[in-house]
């Protein structure tokens, strides 16, 4: 749905599409997604509001006004169509901002693959094969790497930061001074050929068993944000 049109469906309460025929629009919800540099106005005589709709040739930046007129003995409206002229600037934004999320699900061809400096934030790799992978210095922010195999890559500065790894093979993986603050990492698997050297822990959910097996091996200090490795993993006293 188009942001105008969830803007006037929230306004209103009813199906934009509905709405547009039923209140004599020039032309309907769906012709005027279809039309980007035409205006649709509509005038809902019953509550004597304007609604305005504009799709601009941005493409997904929809630009929606929701006026109102002659409204002083209808507070009530006045307040939801103020309300809804809220949502849509706050939806427009997002639509502005938002980028396509790569998608890498189930994809067996990945091994060896170079992801290096690349923004991943959100990417998903769930039961991706990417063994060998290089994600050297790479923003995998709110990642989903459910399940993937991570056997020997080379994540080296990465930030995954409230990423989604359960059940994610990092053996034999190098992991030095990566971010995996607030990461679900329960269920994923590491040994002793996997290189925790700097890697920041803190907030992480892992498995307490797995925990302590990291805490064999770990050293270091995080040059991002200055983590002891060991501290981040709650680990005791040498």
């Amino acid at each position: 749905m188009m942001v105008g049109q969830a803007a006037a469906a929230f306004a209103f309460g009813h199906d934009v599409s509905t709405w547009a025929a039923a209140s004599g629009c020039e032309f309907g919800a769906r012709e005027l997604a279809q039309r980007p540099t035409q205006r649709g106005r509509c005038v809902r005589m019953g509550a004597r509001a304007r609604c305005s709709l504009e799709k601009s040739q941005a493409g997904p930046n929809a630009v929606a006004e929701v006026h109102t007129r002659q409204m002083s003995q209808s507070p009530i409206l006045r307040g939801v169509v103020k309300t809804a002229a809220a949502a849509v600037l706050v939806m427009a934004a997002a639509a502005a901002n938002a980028g396509e999320v790569a998608n890498y699900d189930h994809n067996q061809s990945l091994m060896g693959a170079d992801f290096a400096n690349q923004d991943l934030t959100g990417a998903i790799f769930t039961k991706a094969n990417c063994q060998g992978a290089g994600f050297r210095n790479a923003v995998l922010r709110n990642a989903n790497i459910e399940d993937a195999n991570m056997i020997e890559a080379k994540l080296d500065g990465a930030d995954l930061r409230n990423a989604f790894a359960t059940k994610t093979k990092f053996s034999r993986a190098s992991l030095r001074n990566v971010l995996f603050e607030g990461s679900n990492l329960v269920g994923a698997s590491f040994d002793r050929g996997t290189d925790i050297t700097g890697a920041d822990f803190s907030d992480a959910l892992l498995d307490t068993f797995m925990a302590k097996k990291l805490c064999q091996i770990a050293q270091g200090v995080n040059e991002t944000t200055g983590v002891d490795t060991r501290e981040s993993l709650m680990c005791p006293p040498l």
